[in-house]
Protein backbone atom coordinates (compact mmCIF):
# COMPACT_ATOMS: atom_id res chain seq x y z
CA UNK A 1 0.00 0.00 0.00
CA UNK A 2 1.57 3.06 -1.04
CA UNK A 3 1.04 6.01 1.28
CA UNK A 4 1.74 9.84 0.95
CA UNK A 5 3.58 10.97 3.72
CA UNK A 6 4.50 14.04 2.15
CA UNK A 7 1.80 15.99 3.46
CA UNK A 8 2.81 16.09 6.91
CA UNK A 9 5.62 18.03 7.72
CA UNK A 10 8.71 16.26 9.30
CA UNK A 11 8.51 18.51 12.69
CA UNK A 12 4.37 17.58 12.70
CA UNK A 13 3.94 15.51 15.59
CA UNK A 14 0.49 13.84 15.98
CA UNK A 15 -2.03 14.94 19.02
CA UNK A 16 -0.68 18.14 19.04
CA UNK A 17 -2.52 21.42 18.49
CA UNK A 18 -2.19 23.13 15.94
CA UNK A 19 -1.26 26.95 16.10
CA UNK A 20 -3.31 29.59 15.20
CA UNK A 21 -2.10 33.29 13.25
CA UNK A 22 -4.96 34.83 14.99
CA UNK A 23 -3.35 37.41 17.26
CA UNK A 24 -4.02 37.33 20.64
CA UNK A 25 -6.26 39.67 22.62
CA UNK A 26 -4.17 41.08 25.45
CA UNK A 27 -7.51 42.49 27.39
CA UNK A 28 -8.96 38.89 26.62
CA UNK A 29 -9.73 37.35 30.24
CA UNK A 30 -7.87 33.76 30.50
CA UNK A 31 -10.44 30.74 31.73
CA UNK A 32 -9.69 30.67 35.70
CA UNK A 33 -7.19 33.72 35.75
CA UNK A 34 -8.19 36.15 38.37
CA UNK A 35 -9.57 39.99 36.99
CA UNK A 36 -6.49 42.03 37.22
CA UNK A 37 -7.28 44.64 39.86
CA UNK A 38 -6.13 48.47 39.29
CA UNK A 39 -3.05 49.43 40.90
CA UNK A 40 -4.29 53.02 41.74
CA UNK A 41 -3.23 54.64 45.57
CA UNK A 42 -5.43 56.33 46.79
CA UNK A 43 -3.81 59.58 48.09
CA UNK A 44 -5.72 61.01 51.69
CA UNK A 45 -7.11 64.51 50.68
CA UNK A 46 -5.66 67.41 53.70
CA UNK A 47 -8.50 68.40 56.07
CA UNK A 48 -6.95 71.51 56.93
CA UNK A 49 -8.14 74.60 54.85
CA UNK A 50 -5.76 76.50 53.37
CA UNK A 51 -6.13 80.62 52.79
CA UNK A 52 -3.82 82.76 50.84
CA UNK A 53 -1.72 84.89 53.29
CA UNK A 54 -2.63 88.09 51.12
CA UNK A 55 -6.39 87.18 51.51
CA UNK A 56 -5.94 87.03 55.41
CA UNK A 57 -4.40 90.22 55.40
CA UNK A 58 -6.89 92.06 53.77
CA UNK A 59 -9.61 90.58 56.02
CA UNK A 60 -7.69 92.03 59.19
CA UNK A 61 -7.36 95.59 57.52
CA UNK A 62 -10.86 95.70 56.47
CA UNK A 63 -11.84 95.18 60.47
CA UNK A 64 -9.88 97.53 61.94
CA UNK A 65 -10.87 99.96 59.56
CA UNK A 66 -15.07 98.92 60.38
CA UNK A 67 -13.78 98.59 64.22
CA UNK A 68 -12.51 102.32 64.11
CA UNK A 69 -15.34 103.97 62.34
CA UNK A 70 -17.64 102.57 64.71
CA UNK A 71 -15.95 103.55 68.00
CA UNK A 72 -15.70 106.77 65.77
CA UNK A 73 -19.54 106.74 65.96
CA UNK A 74 -20.29 105.63 69.25
CA UNK A 75 -17.64 108.54 70.28
CA UNK A 76 -19.51 111.02 68.87
CA UNK A 77 -22.94 110.22 69.96
CA UNK A 78 -21.97 110.09 73.66
CA UNK A 79 -19.43 113.19 73.72
CA UNK A 80 -20.63 115.79 76.33
CA UNK A 81 -21.93 119.18 75.37
CA UNK A 82 -20.23 122.63 76.31
CA UNK A 83 -23.20 123.45 78.17
CA UNK A 84 -22.95 122.70 82.11
CA UNK A 85 -26.96 121.74 82.16
CA UNK A 86 -28.04 120.92 78.45
CA UNK A 87 -31.93 121.11 79.03
CA UNK A 88 -32.07 118.93 75.11
CA UNK A 89 -29.29 116.30 75.98
CA UNK A 90 -28.91 115.92 79.83
CA UNK A 91 -25.57 117.65 78.99
CA UNK A 92 -24.93 113.70 76.93
CA UNK A 93 -25.15 114.82 73.49
CA UNK A 94 -23.76 116.93 70.73
CA UNK A 95 -24.41 120.99 70.46
CA UNK A 96 -24.83 121.48 66.42
CA UNK A 97 -23.52 124.52 65.59
CA UNK A 98 -25.81 124.13 62.21
CA UNK A 99 -27.36 127.80 61.88
CA UNK A 100 -29.23 126.63 59.08
CA UNK A 101 -31.89 125.22 60.62
CA UNK A 102 -35.33 127.04 62.52
CA UNK A 103 -34.83 128.00 65.80
CA UNK A 104 -36.95 125.47 67.44
CA UNK A 105 -35.77 125.39 70.98
CA UNK A 106 -37.19 122.73 72.96
CA UNK A 107 -39.05 124.70 75.80
CA UNK A 108 -38.98 122.88 79.03
CA UNK A 109 -40.25 125.45 81.20
CA UNK A 110 -44.11 125.06 80.16
CA UNK A 111 -46.59 127.51 81.34
CA UNK A 112 -49.60 124.96 82.78
CA UNK A 113 -51.55 127.83 84.28
CA UNK A 114 -52.38 129.90 81.30
CA UNK A 115 -54.42 129.50 78.27
CA UNK A 116 -54.62 126.65 76.37
CA UNK A 117 -52.38 126.66 72.79
CA UNK A 118 -51.41 124.24 70.34
CA UNK A 119 -49.08 124.45 67.25
CA UNK A 120 -50.77 122.42 64.62
CA UNK A 121 -47.85 119.76 63.50
CA UNK A 122 -50.51 117.73 61.06
CA UNK A 123 -53.32 117.03 60.05
CA UNK A 124 -55.29 113.62 59.81
CA UNK A 125 -58.69 112.24 58.38
CA UNK A 126 -59.95 108.87 60.28
CA UNK A 127 -62.48 107.39 58.57
CA UNK A 128 -65.60 106.80 60.52
CA UNK A 129 -64.85 109.08 63.48
CA UNK A 130 -63.43 112.56 61.73
CA UNK A 131 -60.54 115.01 61.84
CA UNK A 132 -57.40 115.02 63.40
CA UNK A 133 -54.85 117.51 64.28
CA UNK A 134 -51.28 116.65 66.24
CA UNK A 135 -48.56 118.85 67.59
CA UNK A 136 -47.45 119.75 71.03
CA UNK A 137 -49.39 121.58 73.44
CA UNK A 138 -47.21 124.42 74.33
CA UNK A 139 -49.82 126.14 77.04
CA UNK A 140 -52.47 125.31 79.68
CA UNK A 141 -54.45 121.83 79.39
CA UNK A 142 -57.34 120.64 77.51
CA UNK A 143 -60.25 117.99 78.85
CA UNK A 144 -62.50 115.70 76.08
CA UNK A 145 -65.44 118.40 75.16
CA UNK A 146 -63.90 121.41 75.70
CA UNK A 147 -64.38 124.51 73.10
CA UNK A 148 -61.12 125.07 71.30
CA UNK A 149 -60.78 127.48 68.40
CA UNK A 150 -58.77 127.71 65.04
CA UNK A 151 -56.72 130.67 64.52
CA UNK A 152 -53.99 132.26 61.87
CA UNK A 153 -53.74 131.93 57.76
CA UNK A 154 -57.03 132.74 56.93
CA UNK A 155 -58.70 130.36 59.33
CA UNK A 156 -62.61 131.87 60.16
CA UNK A 157 -61.68 131.88 63.88
CA UNK A 158 -64.02 128.75 63.94
CA UNK A 159 -64.97 127.51 67.87
CA UNK A 160 -64.88 123.68 67.58
CA UNK A 161 -64.99 120.91 70.49
CA UNK A 162 -62.43 118.11 71.02
CA UNK A 163 -64.21 114.71 71.29
CA UNK A 164 -61.17 112.74 71.90
CA UNK A 165 -57.41 113.35 73.32
CA UNK A 166 -55.03 110.58 72.09
CA UNK A 167 -51.15 110.35 72.93
CA UNK A 168 -48.83 106.87 72.20
CA UNK A 169 -52.01 105.32 70.90
CA UNK A 170 -53.93 105.70 74.51
CA UNK A 171 -56.68 107.30 74.83
CA UNK A 172 -56.54 110.36 77.50
CA UNK A 173 -59.01 112.41 79.52
CA UNK A 174 -56.22 115.72 79.82
CA UNK A 175 -53.78 116.77 78.23
CA UNK A 176 -51.28 119.49 79.96
CA UNK A 177 -48.36 121.61 78.42
CA UNK A 178 -45.70 119.51 77.16
CA UNK A 179 -47.62 116.74 75.89
CA UNK A 180 -47.33 116.22 72.38
CA UNK A 181 -51.25 114.55 71.16
CA UNK A 182 -53.79 114.39 68.71
CA UNK A 183 -57.05 116.02 69.26
CA UNK A 184 -60.19 115.05 67.57
CA UNK A 185 -62.59 117.76 66.58
CA UNK A 186 -66.02 117.43 66.03
CA UNK A 187 -67.56 118.56 62.32
CA UNK A 188 -64.34 119.72 60.87
CA UNK A 189 -62.87 118.95 57.47
CA UNK A 190 -59.49 118.17 57.11
CA UNK A 191 -59.46 121.20 54.61
CA UNK A 192 -60.40 123.44 57.65
CA UNK A 193 -57.16 123.33 59.42
CA UNK A 194 -53.39 123.19 57.97
CA UNK A 195 -49.97 122.97 59.65
CA UNK A 196 -49.34 126.59 61.36
CA UNK A 197 -52.61 127.57 62.95
CA UNK A 198 -52.98 127.17 66.32
CA UNK A 199 -55.88 125.77 68.45
CA UNK A 200 -56.25 128.05 71.46
CA UNK A 201 -59.06 128.67 74.57
CA UNK A 202 -61.14 130.91 72.46
CA UNK A 203 -60.78 134.54 72.36
CA UNK A 204 -57.18 134.65 74.17
CA UNK A 205 -55.10 134.79 70.94
CA UNK A 206 -55.70 136.77 67.67
CA UNK A 207 -53.86 136.56 63.98
CA UNK A 208 -52.27 139.69 63.17
CA UNK A 209 -50.17 140.65 59.72
CA UNK A 210 -47.76 143.42 61.37
CA UNK A 211 -46.09 144.08 64.39
CA UNK A 212 -42.45 145.75 66.17
CA UNK A 213 -39.69 143.13 67.18
CA UNK A 214 -36.21 143.28 67.93
CA UNK A 215 -34.15 141.24 66.27
CA UNK A 216 -30.74 140.06 66.14
CA UNK A 217 -28.71 139.25 62.71
CA UNK A 218 -25.99 136.23 63.02
CA UNK A 219 -22.64 136.54 62.47
CA UNK A 220 -21.00 135.58 59.24
CA UNK A 221 -19.22 132.76 61.39
CA UNK A 222 -22.54 131.34 62.90
CA UNK A 223 -24.30 131.18 59.65
CA UNK A 224 -25.38 135.08 59.46
CA UNK A 225 -25.02 136.58 55.82
CA UNK A 226 -21.86 138.28 54.58
CA UNK A 227 -23.93 141.55 53.89
CA UNK A 228 -25.63 144.15 55.74
CA UNK A 229 -29.67 144.37 54.92
CA UNK A 230 -31.19 146.92 53.82
CA UNK A 231 -34.87 148.65 54.13
CA UNK A 232 -37.60 146.51 52.57
CA UNK A 233 -36.00 143.19 52.91
CA UNK A 234 -38.13 140.28 51.65
CA UNK A 235 -37.60 136.78 53.54
CA UNK A 236 -39.11 134.39 55.56
CA UNK A 237 -40.51 134.40 59.49
CA UNK A 238 -40.82 131.33 60.85
CA UNK A 239 -43.46 131.20 63.49
CA UNK A 240 -43.92 127.98 65.33
CA UNK A 241 -44.19 124.80 62.55
CA UNK A 242 -44.32 127.41 59.52
CA UNK A 243 -42.82 130.03 57.13
CA UNK A 244 -44.86 132.51 56.23
CA UNK A 245 -43.28 135.33 53.88
CA UNK A 246 -43.59 138.97 54.91
CA UNK A 247 -41.49 142.80 54.68
CA UNK A 248 -38.62 143.85 57.05
CA UNK A 249 -39.28 147.70 57.39
CA UNK A 250 -37.21 150.00 58.89
CA UNK A 251 -37.02 153.43 60.96
CA UNK A 252 -36.38 156.39 59.35
CA UNK A 253 -32.79 156.84 61.25
CA UNK A 254 -31.67 153.09 60.05
CA UNK A 255 -30.22 152.77 56.85
CA UNK A 256 -29.04 149.28 57.42
CA UNK A 257 -28.45 146.34 59.46
CA UNK A 258 -25.16 144.85 59.44
CA UNK A 259 -24.34 140.69 60.82
CA UNK A 260 -24.52 140.99 64.55
CA UNK A 261 -26.38 144.21 64.67
CA UNK A 262 -29.85 144.07 67.19
CA UNK A 263 -32.41 146.61 66.49
CA UNK A 264 -35.49 147.04 66.74
CA UNK A 265 -37.81 147.35 63.51
CA UNK A 266 -41.34 146.80 61.99
CA UNK A 267 -42.77 143.53 59.85
CA UNK A 268 -45.42 143.22 57.92
CA UNK A 269 -46.61 139.69 56.88
CA UNK A 270 -48.64 138.17 53.75
CA UNK A 271 -50.48 136.11 56.19
CA UNK A 272 -52.08 136.78 58.86
CA UNK A 273 -50.42 134.53 61.56
CA UNK A 274 -51.27 133.95 65.49
CA UNK A 275 -49.27 136.07 67.62
CA UNK A 276 -48.71 137.89 70.74
CA UNK A 277 -46.10 140.21 72.82
CA UNK A 278 -43.58 137.34 73.38
CA UNK A 279 -43.50 135.36 70.64
CA UNK A 280 -40.41 134.43 69.45
CA UNK A 281 -39.30 133.65 65.65
CA UNK A 282 -36.90 133.00 63.07
CA UNK A 283 -35.70 134.83 59.58
CA UNK A 284 -34.81 132.79 56.92
CA UNK A 285 -33.14 133.47 53.68
CA UNK A 286 -32.55 131.07 50.60
CA UNK A 287 -33.42 128.13 53.58
CA UNK A 288 -31.03 129.38 55.70
CA UNK A 289 -31.81 130.94 59.52
CA UNK A 290 -30.20 134.45 59.34
CA UNK A 291 -31.72 135.90 62.51
CA UNK A 292 -34.30 135.70 65.48
CA UNK A 293 -37.19 138.69 66.70
CA UNK A 294 -39.14 138.79 69.41
CA UNK A 295 -42.40 139.91 69.05
CA UNK A 296 -42.49 143.22 70.68
CA UNK A 297 -45.80 145.34 70.09
CA UNK A 298 -48.89 144.03 67.49
CA UNK A 299 -50.01 146.87 65.03
CA UNK A 300 -52.44 145.57 62.98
Amino acid sequence: MNQNYNQYTPNSQPNMPVQSSMPVNQNMVQPNMPTPQPSISMQNKSSKLEINPIILVIIIVVGLLIGLGIGYLIGNKTKKCNIQECPQCDNKCNVSDDSNEPNNTVNTNYDKEGSFLLSIEDVFTITGRGTVVTGTVERGSIKLNDKVQIVGLGATNKIVEVVGIEAFRKQLDKAEAGDNVGLLLKDVAKEDVQRGQVLSTPNTIQAHTQFETKIHLLETDKGGRKTPLFNNFRGQFYFRTTDVSGTMIFPSNLEMINPGDDVEISITLNQNVALEVGTEFSIREGGKTIGTGTVTKILK
